[in-house]
């Protein structure tokens, strides 16, 4: 004996209904995707107390399932834009590195203020990582989380740019001492962004994953 669902007890149980969930229920952040029964197997390996029954194995097990999703203009406010303000602001704090005299008096610019901000901004990121990943603790390394191992990097390669453009010349740092530290401040934004495209094509392209950072979670329900 198999349950069967009864698809006339609802207004419509198209591809593209949802059907059988309250709609006063609170999502919070979240979406209703899609709704849809199915067949699962399923080895009980008992006789459910009737002695004359064989054991329960390969017998089609009715599932209702609900699936949703994150959404995505809400996780991009809350984890994204912060993201990009401290992107902004690490931007400034590299354009202060200067060695002439009217410049440095101007932005007040020192090694240990351009790394004091870095230190600052890590606080911040960290913070708001570990908000991201309460949201997923035990899952692997979502598409977001991506872009805070970019934002580590850029804080430290912020400050350790900082401290060799601040001690003595040497011919093997000249990419970093040309013409008062003009190459990283050209390239910040040109490597944030090629980083930014290579996570994307690696989430999309290689490892199949939403864009959103939040795959989409199915609720069952069996019968």
């Amino acid at each position: 004996m198999a349950l069967v669902p009864d698809f006339t007890a609802y207004p419509a149980t198209g591809p593209q209904d949802i059907f059988g969930i309250d709609n006063r229920i609170v999502m919070g952040t979240w979406e209703r995707e899609n709704t849809y029964f199915d067949y699962k197997l399923s080895d009980l390996d008992t006789t459910l107390g009737i002695g004359e029954n064989e054991f329960q194995t390969n017998l089609p097990e009715l599932h209702y399932n609900f699936v949703i999703k994150r959404n995505f203009a809400n996780a991009f406010v809350v984890h994204m834009i912060p993201l990009i303000v401290v992107t902004m602001l690490l931007f400034g704090a590299v354009m202060t590195v200067t060695r002439k005299p009217s410049l440095v008096e101007r932005h007040d610019f020192s090694t240990s203020g351009v790394i004091g901000t870095c230190s600052v901004l890590f606080f911040v990121i960290l913070l708001a990582h570990v908000q991201l990943r309460e949201g997923f603790a035990g899952s692997p390394v979502i598409y977001m989380e991506s872009f805070f191992f970019l934002m580590y990097f850029m804080l430290l390669a912020v400050s350790v740019n900082t401290y060799l453009f601040a001690s003595e010349s040497a011919p093997s740092l000249w990419v970093i001492h040309y013409r008062d530290n003009l190459i990283p401040k050209a390239a910040f934004w040109p490597f944030v962004l090629l980083c930014m495209i290579a996570i994307t094509g690696w989430n999309l392209g290689l490892k199949t994953r939403p864009a959103t950072g939040a795959p989409p979670a199915v609720a069952h329900q069996s019968g």
